[in-house]
């Protein structure tokens, strides 16, 4: 790992409560545009969010099936830097977006997403994001990834991990995968939407005991085999 994690909080739904996420150290705030969500960033909140948010941290809009004129009001109105998207057939290419696309794959135990398709949209976009699989929602679900299952795609490429990520398991999921990033929601909040600052301070403070463990584990294999 030669780079440090990427750290995602995913829907924050108050401009007040973003910003004491964002003065924590983070290095992206998902906003959510799917209405159906409890964490769903209500019309009236976006310009205040945009306003509350510092340049610092990248705003990645959350969507499922998008029109391109949804994207297109949600970077207006809250400045985004990229779209996250959830989307049923990803077989199907990517439409045009005026800013880059994080295509969002959910993994079951079983081949739910083919390889293959990881593959040709990881090839046209420098970022992507698995979650743990759920039969009707795309995600914030709470429920916790498949590290086996998710140890095939974090290898691919810039890899963000999401699925379940709390302060209690973040540090085991970094030293096994090793992802470019990590994405938490329902793990650090103390209700749907509104984050805990205290959380979200454990959470980055395990994602770097997790690195450290990394970094320790790789020296000593250099020392056995000089």
């Amino acid at each position: 790992m030669n780079h440090q994690t990427i750290i995602k909080v995913c829907g924050v739904t108050d401009p007040m409560n973003a910003v004491e996420v964002c003065d924590l150290g983070v290095d992206m705030i998902g906003l959510n545009f799917w209405p159906p969500s409890s964490r769903f960033l209500a019309p009236e909140k976006r310009r205040a969010m945009a306003a509350a948010l510092p340049d610092s941290v990248e705003r990645i809009g959350v969507f499922v099936n998008p029109t391109s004129e949804e994207v297109e009001r949600a970077v207006l109105e809250t400045g985004l830097h990229r779209i996250q998207v959830h989307k049923v057939g990803w077989n199907r290419p990517i439409y045009s977006t005026p800013i880059p696309v994080i295509p969002a794959f959910s993994l079951s135990n079983s081949d739910a997403v083919d390889e293959a398709i990881v593959t040709q949209h990881t090839l046209f976009n420098d970022i992507f994001l698995i979650d743990a699989y759920h039969p009707s929602l795309p995600g914030g679900t709470g429920r916790t990834i498949h590290l086996e299952k998710a140890a095939q795609f974090a290898k691919m490429g810039n890899c963000i991990v999401a699925g379940g990520l709390t302060p209690e398991n973040v540090a085991e999921v970094v030293n096994c995968l090793q992802p470019y990033g990590v994405d938490t929601a329902s793990g650090v909040e103390s209700a749907p939407g509104i984050k805990d600052p205290d959380r979200v301070q454990q959470f980055i403070l395990q994602v770097r005991a997790g690195q450290l463990a990394v970094k320790k584990s790789t020296e000593a294999e250099e020392k056995t085999t000089r």
